[in-house]
């Protein structure tokens, strides 16, 4: 029986790129926040899920951090390492000098920053719930507007790619955790992930430690 697996939707982000890496036969079941993701693990809806927790750009996605430490959330059982390439994306004929807003996840504006000052220094940038919802809040939007997505994403919803590879650092990788209700089996080569809470903030509390 395939497996379910939870992941943030919806369909055309990074992280079901990661979901189809780390498992192509799975049945893919799409959430629209973190949290949500989780607790399908929790309800037993999915046998596993997974959420991005770090970037080598925007750095932590505070979301799963605060989800892992301070909730009752299921375990970290897997990591994935995904090559990020983000495309700007429009409505089919769209002119670059028209578009007037551009929706995106707040992680993929952060890592298009110098694309998007070098070219759209003055156009408003909107944040949306992922990457691929950015591209229904543009085919939504009344003026002209354009998303940073996958090509995926430009794919599946009908829209036209306008520049491609418009990350500021070609090294851009995102750490993705595969979440279940138990642990994985010790394998000799793991990892742990640990986080220290301290009464003060002084030099070397985390040495110290």
């Amino acid at each position: 029986m395939p497996k379910r697996l939870a992941f943030l939707g919806p369909p055309g982000t990074h992280t079901e790129q990661a979901c189809v890496n780390y498992d192509s036969a799975a049945v893919l079941l799409p959430y629209p926040t973190i949290p949500l993701v989780a607790a399908a693990v929790d309800s037993g809806e999915a046998d596993e899920a997974i959420v991005p927790i770090e970037n080598s750009i925007g750095g932590s996605v505070s979301v799963t951090l605060d989800l892992l430490i301070h909730e009752s959330a299921p375990l970290i059982s897997h990591e994935i390492v995904l090559p990020i390439t983000h495309f700007l994306i429009g409505p089919p004929g769209t002119r670059l000098d028209d578009v007037d807003v551009i929706f995106s996840h707040p992680q993929a504006l952060e890592q298009c920053r110098r694309y998007m000052a070098d070219h759209f220094g003055s156009v408003l940038e909107t944040a949306s719930m992922s990457t691929a919802a950015a591209v229904a809040d543009m085919f939504r939007y009344e003026g002209t507007a354009a998303a940073i997505a996958t090509e995926r994403a430009a794919k599946l919803y009908g829209a036209e790619v306008l520049s491609n590879g418009i990350s500021d650092y070609a090294n851009n990788r995102t750490r993705f955790v595969v979440l279940a209700s138990t642990d994985h089996p010790p394998s000799g080569d793991d990892k742990t992930s640990i986080c220290f809470a301290f009464n003060g903030d002084d030099p070397g509390m985390l040495y110290s430690a």
